[in-house]
C-alpha cells in the first residue's frame, strides 16, 4: 500500500530478548543496559553505539552479534521521524499490540470451549469486547 514509503520499526523489547537469548546469564544485564543506553541516544549515535557493541560481542558470542545487527537500522525508525518522546516510548515496542491480543486470548480460550459445547456465536469478538471493557 505504501511501497517504498513504508517505515518499519522493530520492537526494542523483542530485540533485547533476542540478543540476551544468545548470551550467558552473567552478560545479560550488561546487554540490556547497553541497548537501553543506545535507544536513549537515538538515531545516528544509538546506531553507532550498537554497532560498536556488536563488534565487541563478535569475539565471544557471534550469534548475539548477528542477532543485534539484524534489522539494526529499523530499531531507530522512530528517532528518524522526529516524534514526541512519549510517542517514541509507545511505538518503540509492540506492547501496544501484544497486550490486547494476550488479554483477548486469555478470555477467548475458555469461551471457545463453551462456544463449542453450546454452539454460540462469535467468541473472538466477545473476547475483545471484554478486553475493551476492562481497559476503559
Amino acid at each position: 500500500m505504501f511501497g517504498d514509503d513504508a517505515k518499519v520499526q522493530r520492537c526494542r523489547n523483542h530485540k533485547m530478548r533476542n540478543v540476551t537469548g544468545h548470551l550467558p546469564k552473567d552478560q545479560e544485564a550488561q546487554a540490556r543496559s547497553t541497548l537501553r543506553a543506545a535507544f536513549k541516544l537515538g538515531g545516528k549515535e544509538g546506531r553507532r553505539k550498537l554497532e560498536q557493541y556488536a563488534g565487541w560481542l563478535e569475539k565471544d558470542w557471534p550469534s548475539a552479534a548477528a542477532s543485534l545487527r539484524e534489522g539494526l537500522d529499523e530499531l531507530f525508525t522512530i528517532d528518524d521521524l522526529d516524534l514526541l518522546p512519549m510517542l517514541k516510548r509507545c511505538l518503540g515496542t509492540t506492547n501496544i499490540i501484544d497486550n490486547p491480543h494476550s488479554a483477548a486470548r486469555h478470555r477467548i480460550d475458555p469461551a471457545q470451549e463453551l462456544a463449542e459445547r453450546e454452539d454460540c456465536g462469535s467468541v473472538p469478538v466477545a473476547g475483545l469486547e471484554c478486553v475493551a471493557e476492562s481497559i476503559a
